[in-house]
């Protein structure tokens, strides 16, 4: 096996056994801003996976799982319920999760600094009439989906706020 492959494979094992953990979390918790935390790693955990497929290929699906999902969805649910069912945002301080985050963290950059390769070269302007075309012709089905997901948010919001 080479270097990269046994990165891959490690990669999928942690965020699958992260992704496993955080459903069970959602699943088992009492208090909404925990699920909401766990749902928000689970996106971030998904995404990692689906990148780590292929990486050219899945790399812009996975910026707009974690756009989509992690960003607009988990946030709106958050608010929706505290705004608008009146609860109490309770919790308690969990004195293991600091240290574990840091690890996690430190584990995680030193990875990214360790594979990736030294930058040799100076970015390119971004040329937007290229880019469109992009996402246009080349990624026109994660931008459908993006777009209906974000409309289907934006009812769930309307709908919730006009409830009574």
């Amino acid at each position: 096996m080479s270097l990269t492959t046994e990165i891959e494979l490690g990669i999928f094992i942690i965020f699958s056994v992260v992704a496993m953990i955080t459903s069970l979390t959602i699943t088992n918790t009492k208090y909404l801003i925990y699920a909401a935390y766990s749902l928000i790693i689970l996106g971030i955990s998904t995404a990692i996976l689906i990148a780590d497929l292929d990486p050219a290929a899945f790399a812009l699906y996975s910026a707009i799982h974690l756009l989509l999902y992690v960003g607009a969805t988990v946030s709106f649910l958050v608010i929706s319920f505290v705004l608008f069912k009146n609860l109490e945002i309770k919790g308690e301080i969990a004195k293991w999760s600091i240290p574990i985050s840091v690890l996690i963290g430190a584990f995680l950059l030193g990875t990214m600094l360790i594979t990736s390769p030294p930058l040799l070269t100076t970015p390119s302007a971004l040329n937007l009439t290229r880019l469109a075309d992009i996402i246009v012709g080349e990624y026109w089905f994660p931008t459908l989906i993006l777009i209906t997901a974000l409309a289907a948010t934006l009812i769930e919001a309307i709908t919730l706020a006009r409830r009574n």
